[in-house]
């Protein structure tokens, strides 16, 4: 009987033991690793090093010009000049020139920079108004005031007696536009849209109603040096086709 004992509780811890080897061990789970967001974890191009972390927020793009800065204009800013001109939008920000030799002034409703541009050849109007535009993205401009007027004659290009006429704003109006026309405040279009007409088209020297290609003189030209400066009269009008001048005057608006 004792015997018969023995046998089973042997036979009962040889089950107990297979049972034990045969279950499953348990095994430490490594934790996994945060997603919460940590400052620093980008890299030099903002892109984050990590699973989790989110994106910088984007810096407002500066400049890259003769301006440094200066940030670009907004869509908010483009919308206040985008009637400007058919030419394009010509727009500074804070109040300030691109280096070299601009010169600010105040006019109606805002001031201009102002720049005297001239080539070794001889230009017609679309390409003295495509020399503006390379430049700063700037437009023609006409003269507002005796004091721009003066400072024309103090500039290389303006007072130089090799150019007696430059360039400026300014187109015949509809009225003149096939018909021979005198000399009034309305012969001409103020263009662009900065100026009051009022001055410079009370300063005729003559509209002389020239006939080229089939067209009036439809342009309008400042004659500068060596014209004296005390006399009150210097525009007149100017073929736009004829590639007979060298100088133009551009400007930008500043906001």
């Amino acid at each position: 009987m004792s015997g018969k004992l023995i046998l089973f509780l042997l036979f009962g811890a040889v089950f107990l033991i297979e049972g034990i080897s045969r279950s499953p061990m348990h095994r430490d789970v490594a934790a996994e690793e945060s997603c919460e967001e940590d400052d620093g974890e980008y890299d030099s191009q903002g892109r984050p090093t990590r699973v989790g972390a989110s994106k910088p927020k984007p810096k407002r793009k500066e400049a890259d010009d003769d301006w440094d800065g200066v940030e670009d204009p907004t869509d908010e800013d483009y919308l206040r000049y985008e009637n400007t001109n058919q030419e394009g939008v010509c727009i500074l920000e804070r109040g300030k020139c691109p280096s070299g030799e601009w010169r600010m002034f105040k006019r109606r409703n805002e001031s201009v920079c102002l720049k005297i541009f001239g080539t070794i050849h001889k230009i017609d109007d679309r390409t003295a108004a495509d020399i503006c535009r390379a430049n700063h993205n700037a437009r023609m401009m006409t003269v507002d005031s005796q004091e721009e007027r003066e400072w024309i004659y103090t500039t290389e290009l303006g007072g130089n007696t090799t150019y007696h006429y430059m360039y400026v704003a300014g187109y015949r109006s509809r009225r003149c536009k096939n018909a021979v026309c005198t000399a009034s405040m309305d012969a001409f279009e103020e263009v662009d849209r900065t100026a009051d007409h009022r001055f410079i088209y009370s300063k005729w020297e003559g509209i002389l109603n020239e006939y080229y290609d089939f067209e009036y003189s439809n342009c309008l030209a400042m004659h500068v040096m060596p014209h004296p400066i005390s006399l009150p009269n210097f525009i007149r009008d100017w073929p736009c086709k004829q590639a007979w001048l060298n100088t133009v005057l551009c400007g930008v608006t500043v906001m």
